[in-house]
């Protein structure tokens, strides 16, 4: 019998282990930084070509987007 998302989720440690506990694959990300019309736009893509899908990147916005080192 499988097991629902939802249930899956219930179990899962206060603080799982992103590969372990909740299946997530590791992969490396090259940054571009990109001109918009309204601003700065921070893309995200996979640095693997053969891991890049249309769906497969992140956008935000350079407001959205801070250094942890410096606001540590």
């Amino acid at each position: 019998m499988s097991t629902s998302l939802a249930d899956r989720w219930e179990r899962a440690a206060p603080d799982p282990d992103p590969v372990r506990d909740l299946g997530y694959e590791i992969a490396e990300w090259d940054e571009r930084w990109v001109s918009y019309r309204s601003g700065e736009r921070l893309v995200l893509v996979p640095t693997d070509e053969d891991e890049f899908e249309r769906d497969a990147y992140i956008v935000a916005d350079a407001r959205a987007v801070c250094d942890p080192i410096k606001r540590a």
